[in-house]
């Protein structure tokens, strides 16, 4: 019975493990993205902190614009846009989609290291790497809807990154997958967004992943976005990159409010891939 008790008592401080502020305000803004309204109750009980803190933690975000403070807890700013499912996103505009990824499939060459982001569209680029000629490529991904179709193709050596499971869209991310990136550098990387706007720049709606896809950036030579026209002039809610740190962003086409010179002015080459 002793034993038991010991048991129990460790399982429940292993789940009340204490969040630092910024763990605690990124699972808040992480709950907000996925259902758009958290009260201050429900997340004082989750993370096991006092309901004063959580309070504390949702006005700072408000303060920052992050999100909007109501009676009882917090919900989405609507201006920022929400994630749909990986199996969702990838039935839509999927011919705008295969166009993309065959545009970024002409800037891969053999003997050369990829990184492919999570996304529906990086997942198609992965389709076409798998169908092409290309030779002797090593692709990492922190996707594992990626890694199923690269692990057919037994002439890619594939390197999966690891972390934290996002059943949603079966992506990998947390510190596990920031701390695996150290050492490993790409020639060139294809990264996926939820927003794409001239001022915000290229940003994603959950934290975690954002922190993998900036830390490969850094470690890729080349940088390039795949984004069909309905991520453009959207926001999502975290950061990925300014503009200027992109080489390119490969879309299907281009609408009167994304002018390609409104990119130029920021440094990028915006590519449509239907005329």
């Amino acid at each position: 019975k002793k034993s038991i008790l010991f048991f129990e008592k460790q399982l429940y401080f292993a789940k009340a493990r204490i969040m630092d502020a910024s763990e605690r305000k990124n699972f808040i803004l992480d709950k907000i993205n996925q259902n758009g309204i958290v009260k201050i109750s429900d997340i004082s009980n989750e993370l096991s902190v006092s309901r004063e803190t959580i309070r504390k933690d949702i006005y700072q975000l408000g303060n920052k614009h992050l999100l909007k403070v109501i009676r009882g807890g917090a919900e989405a700013i609507t201006q920022n846009i929400r994630e749909t499912s990986f199996n969702t996103r990838k039935r839509k505009n999927v011919e705008g989609k295969i166009q993309i990824a065959k545009t970024a499939l002409s800037e891969i060459h053999s003997n050369s290291s990829i990184y492919l982001d999570f996304g529906s569209t990086t997942y198609i680029l992965a389709r076409q790497i798998v169908n092409s000629s290309l030779t002797n490529l090593t692709i990492v991904t922190n996707s594992l809807n990626i890694a199923n179709v690269i692990k057919a193709n037994q002439d890619i050596e594939l390197v999966i990154l690891g972390g934290i499971f996002r059943p949603g869209e079966n992506s990998l991310s947390g510190p596990l997958a920031a701390n695996n990136i150290h050492n490993i550098y790409c020639d060139i990387g294809f990264f996926s967004c939820g927003g794409l706007d001239t001022d915000a720049g290229i940003t994603n709606h959950f934290f975690n992943e954002v922190e993998v896809s900036k830390r490969m950036m850094s470690h890729s030579q080349r940088h390039v976005v795949l984004a069909d026209h309905s991520k453009f002039n959207r926001k999502a809610l975290y950061q990925t990159s300014d503009l200027s740190d992109m080489d390119e962003i490969i879309t299907d086409k281009i609408d009167a409010g994304s002018s390609t010179q409104k990119y130029a002015e920021k440094g990028v080459n915006l590519i449509a891939s239907i005329s």
